[in-house]
């Protein structure tokens, strides 16, 4: 399995474990810190693309845990 296959699970099993009143607020402050696209979130998910470092970074003080 490839590593953004991995990391697409991770993000999606993080996501699915968030409250569904807070849901678009978390996906709207990834979007915001990360700086990209809706569609680019959605290849992430779906493994189609790698995370970069980076924004694995930040993901992780949004989430205030280790997602990755």
């Amino acid at each position: 399995m490839t590593q953004a296959r991995l990391d697409g699970e991770k993000l999606t099993a993080w996501l699915n474990s968030v409250p569904h009143g807070d849901y678009r607020q978390i996906l709207a402050a990834i979007l915001e810190a990360c700086l990209v696209p809706v569609t680019t979130l959605d290849n992430w998910r779906k493994g189609k693309c790698r995370i970069p470092e980076l924004h694995k970074a930040k993901i992780n003080e949004i989430a205030q845990r280790q997602v990755f």
